[in-house]
């Protein structure tokens, strides 16, 4: 953005990022980390950060390659409701079955599951969406998942792996907790989709479907309400694009096709 606090904003989500792989190897190696496993909540993302917004050539691309690998499956729906609906990653991840409304064809992201303290919001499904979230629930009523608070995307029990986590040790699938990352599977897809995408993160679908929205001429007062927060340097920049798009829409009517037929086939009189 060019401001003082854009570079600062930029720095501490760099070195916040740098930081967490020795934070893991921190945790594993001190013995009193299981005592305050419970209680311990990792930093939000920090919404300030401008993404990276695909093109939809770009998404059809990642879309066409996590569906050639069945180990993919759960990233495979979760980017295509990131990326038409514009949640985060942690408010799929924390979707409980009474989120769903498939008949109606929305989402109800409650305020348990969301990054902030806002209140619950609707997030509308387009065909892709309802599709991705249609196959998540078949899953995870395969999966054991029957009450209206069991998870979307219970978690693998298989994959608690790290020295003083209760469930380790455990097999088969948890409803009542949910998957907590995706990572192995995101980062083998990026790697297999191509080195362009190397730096993208699942954060940035958020990202693409606001970009897509605004570029489409959606109104922000329209589109915010379906994404939750965000900050004003975000809003600005998506405020930016919306106006861009609304500009290229009104030069429509310059164009000579059309200036006639606005007026009727009339030209205007000569001015002496």
């Amino acid at each position: 953005m060019g401001t003082a606090s854009a570079g600062i904003s930029e720095s501490s989500c760099r070195a916040r990022r740098q930081l967490q792989p020795i934070c893991q190897a921190g945790r594993r190696s001190l013995s009193s980390w299981k005592p305050i496993a419970p209680h311990y909540k990792p930093l939000p993302e920090d919404e300030g950060e401008i993404g990276w917004a695909l093109t939809r050539e770009q998404m059809h691309r990642l879309v066409r390659t996590a569906s050639t690998n069945p180990k993919w499956l759960v990233a495979y729906y979760a980017q295509s409701l990131a990326a038409n609906t514009g949640l985060r990653g942690g408010e799929i991840k924390k979707l409980q079955l009474r989120s769903l409304d498939l008949e109606k064809r929305r989402i109800t992201v409650f305020p348990r599951s969301t990054k902030t303290n806002a209140g619950a919001r609707t997030v509308e499904l387009n065909q892709a969406a309802t599709e991705a979230a249609v196959k998540l629930y078949e899953r995870a009523c395969l999966l054991g998942a029957r009450d209206p608070e069991h998870y979307l995307l219970p978690a693998d029990l298989s994959r608690h792996t790290k020295v003083g986590d209760p469930l380790k040790g455990q097999m088969g699938f948890d409803p009542a907790r949910h998957q907590n990352s995706w990572s192995t599977a995101w980062n083998n897809l990026r790697k297999a989709a191509g080195p362009e995408f190397a730096g993208l993160r699942f954060h940035d679908l958020r990202h693409s479907f606001i970009t897509w929205m605004a570029e489409a001429g959606v109104p922000l007062p329209v589109t915010q309400p379906m994404v939750g927060h965000m900050s004003a340097a975000v809003t600005r920049r998506y405020t930016h694009i919306s106006n861009t798009a609304a500009r290229r829409a009104v030069e429509v009517l310059d164009q000579p096709s059309t200036r006639g037929e606005i007026r009727g086939g009339e030209q205007p009189p000569t001015v002496m």
